[in-house]
């Protein structure tokens, strides 16, 4: 009995001592885990500091390049105004406006408008700056004109205070001159589209008859086109 409680004993303490071994060996290790990642996060946060004197460096030269190209102002303060042999342009009304082209010819596109603010025919002064007339967003040509196509449906433009704008297509407003082109329902002075699947039936003619878009094959059912 004696011998064998000794030996139980004995195999219990080997348990113990591995035991403590292993506890020991992985709080060592973890030790050295948690050091290398204080070591990683500290570098990482130098590494950070380190290049915020670099990017504030970038961003100064971004700013620099603000001037002296193409279509930018002209560089204040310099030997060269304008690089790569441009010309510093300057409005010749004197409002103290400016910018690099190869060409200050006043009265030409994406030029300063003349001194008496006209430009070459077909421009016309925006902004001091003379830009084509007669296109969508852009102003009115002479005698409040657009340059559209009429038998164009979609981007068909009319002059509205001056600007030339969309008139009679889905979602803009009706034009002065007619309404709502073919396939679009007049609705409160705004188009609409109609003639297509599940769209309100439209009003081709003059007539009271309501038709859908013949190319879909579709029917003018209870107000609405359908298959």
């Amino acid at each position: 009995m004696f011998k064998n409680s000794g030996i139980r004993d004995l195999i219990q303490n080997s348990k113990l001592e591995i035991q403590n071994y292993f506890f020991m060996f992985f709080r060592h290790k973890l030790h050295i885990i948690l050091l290398i990642v204080v070591i990683i996060t500290s570098g990482c946060s130098l590494f950070q500091k380190k290049s915020l004197p670099n990017s504030d460096w970038q961003k100064e030269v971004l700013m620099a390049q603000d001037c002296g190209l193409e279509g930018l102002s002209c560089c204040k303060d310099r030997a060269q105004a304008c690089d790569g042999g441009l010309s510093c342009c300057a409005n010749p009304k004197g409002t103290g406006e400016n910018f690099c082209s190869e060409s200050c010819e006043e009265g030409q596109k994406g030029k300063f408008c003349r001194a008496d603010g006209q430009c070459e025919q077909g421009l016309s002064c925006v902004s001091n700056i003379c830009v084509e007339c007669g296109i969508v967003g852009n102003p009115c040509c002479e005698k409040d004109k657009c340059e559209t196509d009429e038998s164009d449906h979609v981007n068909h433009a009319e002059c509205f205070e001056g600007i030339c704008r969309l008139c009679g297509t889905a979602e803009n407003r009706a034009c002065l001159d007619g309404g709502c082109l073919p396939y679009n329902l007049l609705d409160n002075n705004t188009c609409l589209s109609c003639g297509g699947y599940n769209q309100p039936c439209c009003q081709i003619s003059t007539s009271t008859k309501y038709e859908c878009d013949a190319s879909l094959k579709l029917r003018c059912r209870l107000g609405f086109c359908s298959e």
